[in-house]
């Protein structure tokens, strides 16, 4: 797996000849990108809005939205890192919609207060 790899490669990065783990790094992301690139476009035409639109009812798409949720959050890690990184991944207009969905003390009091201090390490890989 190329975490695991990536994983492996960072005792060499902190070792004597650091430009040799990180050609392995880049070489590992590289790939990773080859296959991203085709996988997300895949993705997007038949998961689109319009693609489920077209082949679930409204109900259905709530029905699926229920579960896709519970699943993730049964499968998740801590909510403190995991709800402000998914949050702050995505894009103005679908965080908004993505924040509507989450109970107001998460996203007002909890994620920018409480939880901060946890996940705020997170901050420079985020979009927000």
């Amino acid at each position: 797996m190329a975490v695991d790899r990536v994983k492996n490669s960072l005792p060499a990065l902190a070792g004597a000849a650091p430009l040799d783990g990180l050609g392995v790094v880049v070489d590992i992301f590289r790939r990773v990108l080859a296959i991203w690139r085709p996988h997300i476009e895949i993705e997007e035409t038949y998961f689109s809005d319009q693609a489920v639109a077209g082949s679930m009812s409204p109900a259905e798409q709530a029905d699926l939205n229920a579960a896709m949720s519970s699943h993730a959050q049964e499968h998740s890690g801590p909510p403190f890192l995991v709800l402000p990184f998914v949050l702050f991944n995505l894009a103005d207009s679908d965080r908004s919609r993505m924040a509507e969905s989450m109970p107001r003390q998460v996203v007002e009091e909890l994620i920018p207060n409480e939880w901060y201090r946890r996940w705020e390490t997170m901050r420079p890989f985020l979009l927000e």
